[in-house]
């Protein structure tokens, strides 16, 4: 294992560059019966952990970044001079729009057959479903 361990040689910070499941394959092969979570255990023991990465770098800030908030700021300060809605909404996945399945469920009394692939080419559109408020306070 010495060869898959990495760290930062400033801090005590180490981990493993294979998964428990290989890890267990490994000393299976050196004839060392061992489940998965007993590696974990091991590793635990060794001062490892479980991590998952941390978005904190950020790049540098392109100049123009702003432009597009004010357009909008513009645009929604326009609307509401003439006394029309403003709705935001938030959207972050495309779904696809038309007879296609999707992951919720319903209670019904038959099921409803849709396609069997779900083909951008065959939807009506598209939609980015994710929340919408009648009204913007920005």
């Amino acid at each position: 294992m010495e060869n898959d361990i990495a760290g930062e040689p400033m801090s005590e910070k180490k981990w493993s560059k294979k998964t428990t499941y290989s890890l267990k394959d490994d000393l299976k092969g050196r004839g060392i019966e061992i489940s998965p979570n007993s590696v974990a255990k091991v590793l635990k023991f060794g001062m490892f952990s479980l991590r998952v990465n941390r978005k904190t770098i950020s790049e540098t800030k392109h100049p123009d970044r702003n432009e597009q908030f004010e357009i909008i700021a513009s645009e929604k300060e326009s609307f509401r001079k003439k006394g029309q809605a403003v709705i935001c909404v938030d959207s972050k996945k495309k779904e696809l729009i038309g007879n296609f399945k999707n992951p919720g469920k319903r209670w019904t009394l038959k099921v409803d057959d849709v396609l069997n692939h779900d083909f951008r080419s065959q939807a009506i559109g598209l939609a980015n479903p994710y929340g919408f408020m009648n009204r913007c306070i920005i």
